[in-house]
């Protein structure tokens, strides 16, 4: 009796299990008029990008289940008139390489459930505190724009991800500080020229990338042990008066890219990182490898082009390191 009991519960669940599937969560819909001969609460991905859209298409607010929306690649300027109060599944918005000068605070806080905000390659300038209204937003990228402030008072308790690559930031965003859950920080290609002690607070971040600032200093305190990856390309380290200690206590540190570092010789540092898997010195100046590799036992790759490296002291490199693939381009 218990068996046949458990067999027909087992069998109702799954029968309740596959009917709440619904395929159409998988399916993407690249036009209004394609998404508008389903079932409007069956639009969960809406993708229209590159369609010269000048303004946001006020049909889709009909499509309340809508999960995912792609705006990117159009000509949008604003989000004005729009009430997003309807699309209360939406969790992730792209306005890549639209026209927005400013940030949509207040409609896309209408949002309740956003996790994902994309304004990339927009013309933005400035962040405000207006920011905070996207208090439980986890994941913006606001790279490619032209963004010189940002607001010190902004607190996002819950951001993982931020992306603000390629603006004209000159030092380091203050209200990142209030985000201890980032995992992913992208900084490159500012004008930063200070890496502060106050970095210690991201005691989550696994992914970090400084590149093509114009560094000067990194506090010698900095110690991130669950650092993933770091990128510091074009950040030059020649003279070697800046301190390196964030690289030695980056014990978990699996990759390192010191592309265009303007490097003679691999810093001491790098030698200590057990963990480490993968290493990029594409570009520098270098002449040799230091014997000392071999204590860096997990590389499996190792990017060497672009230097002053003799082809017959790569073949001696390969001979020392069996287990690693040498790149030379």
């Amino acid at each position: 009796m218990k068996a046949l009991y458990s067999f027909l519960l087992i069998a109702f669940f799954s029968n309740v299990l596959i009917a709440q599937y619904d395929g159409n969560k998988e399916k993407v819909f690249t036009s209004i008029e394609e998404a508008m001969q389903e079932d409007p609460l069956r639009v969960y991905y809406l993708d229209l990008k590159q369609q010269d859209l000048t303004t946001f298409p006020k049909e889709i607010l009909q499509f309340e289940k809508l999960i995912h929306l792609n705006l990117a690649h159009n000509k949008i300027e604003n989000l004005e008139g729009v009430d997003l109060s309807f699309l209360k599944d939406l969790k992730e918005i792209v306005l890549y390489d639209n026209k927005f000068r400013f940030f949509p605070y207040e409609i896309l806080d209408q949002a309740k459930e956003l996790h994902s905000i994309d304004l990339g390659e927009n013309d933005l300038k400035e962040i405000n505190e207006k920011l905070n209204q996207l208090q439980f937003i986890e994941n913006i990228d606001l790279s490619g724009n032209r963004i010189s402030k940002v607001s010190k008072n902004i607190k996002l308790p819950f951001l993982k991800t931020l992306n603000i690559e390629r603006n004209y930031l000159n030092e380091f965003p203050e209200f990142i500080f209030h985000s201890q859950k980032l995992l992913s920080l992208n900084l490159y290609g500012n004008n930063i020229e200070v890496i502060p002690l106050e970095v210690n607070v991201l005691s989550k971040i696994k992914h970090l990338n400084i590149g093509d600032n114009p560094i000067k200093s990194i506090d010698s305190n900095i110690s991130l042990r669950k650092l993933k990856t770091l990128i510091l390309d074009w950040v030059d380290i020649s003279d070697r008066k800046m301190d390196l200690n964030i690289i030695e206590k980056a014990s978990s540190l699996e990759i390192l890219s010191m592309e265009h570092c303007s490097l003679s010789e691999i810093p001491e540092e790098v030698y200590n990182l057990r963990k480490l898997e993968e290493f990029s010195v594409l570009n520098n100046e270098l002449i040799t490898i230091n014997d000392q590799i071999i204590r860096n036992k997990k590389l499996s790759k190792i990017w060497i082009g672009g230097n002053k490296i003799a082809a017959s002291d790569i073949v001696v490199i390969k001979q020392k390191l069996k287990r690693t693939e040498i790149i030379e381009n």
